[in-house]
């Protein structure tokens, strides 16, 4: 979906919806266990190990962005954008209630980004354009909920940051 404001020749205020699904991953130090022969052999070392934690996301944003058009040269256009977009976490993990034996890592379902983009537009024959575009975001709020444990006591903040490239045919 998306639905432009033209207001001038050079500028449009835009409504571009996103849908994404991924992956996060959060990775950490801790002690592995040794073999008590292990740990009389040599006392002062201590093993470590990596524990991995992901968390799935399906995320709708909802933008709105102000574009700065160049002026058209033969059938290109440059254009710069820029704006903010609420994003909300379908899969969010916040008011889950953590079993014994599973440690969990909550993210907050809602957050406020800005965006900063820079792209290219290409007219085609009959009134179409495609226009690619790499766009990232910045978040303004802390998304981690702290609570006492050995995983989010060491996180000062986490805010999200993405990338994007994407293909718009208009």
């Amino acid at each position: 979906i998306v639905s432009n404001l033209k207001l001038n020749n050079s500028f449009d205020l835009r409504f571009v919806p996103v849908l994404s699904i991924g992956k996060r991953y959060v990775s950490y130090l801790v002690e592995a266990s040794t073999p008590e022969s292990y740990v009389e052999a040599a006392t002062s070392v201590v093993a470590l190990k990596e524990v991995r934690k992901s968390i799935e996301s399906t995320i709708v944003e909802i933008p709105l962005e102000l574009k700065w058009k160049t002026k058209r040269l033969m059938n290109y256009r440059g254009f710069v954008s820029g704006g903010l977009r609420y994003s909300i976490d379908f899969e969010s993990n916040a008011k889950k209630k953590a079993a014994d034996d599973e440690v969990l890592v909550k993210l907050s379902q809602h957050d406020v980004l800005y965006t900063l983009g820079i792209g290219f537009e290409f007219y085609l024959p009959f009134s179409n354009k495609i226009a690619v575009e790499w766009r990232m975001g910045f978040g303004l709020r802390d998304i981690l909920i702290h609570e006492p444990s050995p995983y989010t006591n060491g996180i000062d903040r986490m805010m999200q940051k993405n990338s994007l490239i994407s293909i718009t045919f208009e």
